[in-house]
């Protein structure tokens, strides 16, 4: 886990939740060390009211606790001390392995006795993955925690450790915890035979609530061509392993709300996997979305079409931890600080032959990301026969925030027809670091690429705008637009445009 290689002044402003996690993470290792010690306590849990303080980002805050003042945000050091301190391999009293198949029998017999609740009590259940079935709800009783047993072959259809496949009013919920243990399976970019916490698949009438997901060895809760749900008050933490998205989905008519996800990549991913996929009519708001890659994403994949979708009143920001991504170490003009970050916060993008139409996003804070918003159609994969791939229809509004590199936020095509259209951003106001030079290149010719894999830095880690980069779009529309700079920067335009038609800008002001 990458940490900063600097104490921070105790008297300064400067403190980091990263060198708290250092510092608990050394204190605990010498606790442990020390057989003669038979007590010892952590200081302190929560941040509170200081007068005389005047250090730290807030005068009069004391801010070493593990818990913010407001007793709900958790910091990087109180997830470190709760799974130091429930370690599936330290058995303990309250530690229960469980046969996968007593867990299975339970739901198989609720199941046919015409459904109702499988109730969990509190402990820790060292299992492989259960199967759901229509109208039953599997509720997690406060402090019970199902635990992989890092066995793929005692995981239903080998795939989650909670699945559910064609059901029928079905549910998860409860204020416990599913924890996927992903560090036992194996550590690879899109390796194989790696379970999620949970995956629902062609499901009617499903909820997920108030459960916390953890550690998934892959995507950690994925719905997939899904009807008729509510995902809310879920907590998502998850950086055991490599591809650990957040929140997939590929639903309609869902309502995902009050979640918080913590994820190593992307936090909130619609996907179409097939060129039939169709969905609509999903909301998701008051969600605060954390993410080394993307917050809110569109594509990959991007095959099928999705419309009417809104996404609001959502927080963006920084990962409590990085133990993969070291973007720091990317050869990024100008570079990037060492601290955790995604590489985007609004990123709208349809490179596989699909659709998105009809899209808002609105009422969005953000900070701890790279580019604030990517909007992209290309072709990576071509269209079906017959079909016309399209981006159109998107309008970005309410949005405030700061961003870390100098890959300025773009709307963009490719040249030969693939060109968005329709898209608005209205009352968006962002702050970009600056510090470009004439050695950084940006007056390079930006090249198309057309098959690159979709993110920021598909174009290089430089762009000749500042603020914003458009090309092949079309009908673009800025609206009470605020661009500012953090630092003098020698890219004279906050907005450079190449080959777009029906651009307007009102109310627009770049200081």
């Amino acid at each position: 886990m990458p940490t900063p290689d600097f104490r921070p002044e105790a008297g300064g402003k400067f403190h980091p939740v990263d060198y708290q996690l250092k510092h608990h993470v050394a204190s605990w290792a010498a606790i442990k060390a020390n057989p003669r010690i038979w007590g010892a306590f952590v200081w302190l849990m929560f941040d509170c009211g200081s007068d005389n303080r005047r250090e730290g980002a807030r005068d009069g805050l004391n801010d070493k606790g593990l818990v913010a003042f407001d007793h709900k945000t958790v910091k990087p050091a109180y997830e470190f001390y709760r799974r130091e301190w429930n370690r599936p391999a330290a058995a303990s009293a309250r530690m229960t392995v469980v046969a996968t198949n007593d867990f299975q029998a339970a739901i198989d017999a609720v199941a046919a006795a015409g459904g109702g609740t499988v109730r969990v009590p509190p402990g820790d259940y060292v299992t492989g993955g259960v199967w759901l079935k229509s109208h039953v709800t599997l509720e997690l009783s406060e402090g019970a925690r199902l635990v992989s047993n890092g066995d793929l072959a005692t995981y239903a259809n080998r795939r989650a450790m909670v699945y559910a496949e064609n059901a029928e009013d079905v549910a998860l919920v409860g204020r416990g915890e599913v924890c996927g243990s992903g560090e036992r399976f194996p550590a690879r970019d899109n390796a194989p035979d790696r379970p999620f916490d949970v995956l629902f698949r062609t499901c009617r009438d499903f909820r997920i609530e108030g459960v916390r997901l953890t550690d998934s060895a892959a995507w950690t809760c994925s719905l997939r061509d899904c009807v008729r749900g509510v995902v809310r008050g879920v907590k998502i933490f998850s950086h055991a392993n490599l591809n650990n998205d957040g929140l997939d989905i590929e639903a309609s008519d869902l309502l995902v709300e009050a979640c918080d996800i913590d994820a190593d990549d992307d936090a909130l991913c619609f996907k179409s996997n097939s060129p039939q996929f169709v969905g609509r009519n999903v909301r998701v708001r008051n969600c605060r979305l954390a993410s080394n890659c993307n917050a809110i994403k569109f594509g990959t994949a991007s095959y099928g079409a999705w419309r009417d979708v809104v996404i609001e009143d959502c927080e963006v920001r920084p990962c409590a931890v990085s133990r993969w991504r070291a973007w720091h170490a990317k050869r990024i003009p100008g570079g990037v600080p060492d601290v955790p970050q995604g590489l985007g916060g609004i990123v709208l993008e349809v490179v596989d032959g699909g659709v998105l139409e009809d899209v808002t996003v609105r009422g969005i804070t953000m900070e701890g990301v790279q580019t604030p918003i990517v909007v992209r159609l290309a072709a990576r994969h071509e269209p079906s026969a017959g079909r016309a791939t399209r981006l159109e229809n998107v309008l970005i509004e309410n949005v405030t925030g700061s961003c870390l590199s100098r890959i300025a936020s773009s709307v963009t095509g490719v040249a030969g027809g693939k060109r968005p259209r329709g898209i608005t951003l209205r009352n968006v106001d962002l702050t970009m670091p600056g510090g470009a030079t004439e050695a950084m290149d940006f007056r390079r010719h930006v090249a198309e690429a057309e098959r690159a894999y979709p993110e920021n830095r598909m174009f290089g880690h430089i762009l000749p705008a500042w603020g914003l980069y458009l090309r092949h779009a079309d009908d673009v529309r800025l609206e009470n637009v605020t661009l500012r700079l953090a630092a003098a920067d020698a890219r004279p335009d906050a907005v450079v445009a190449s080959d777009v038609t029906g651009l307007s800008m009102e109310r627009c002001a770049f200081p």
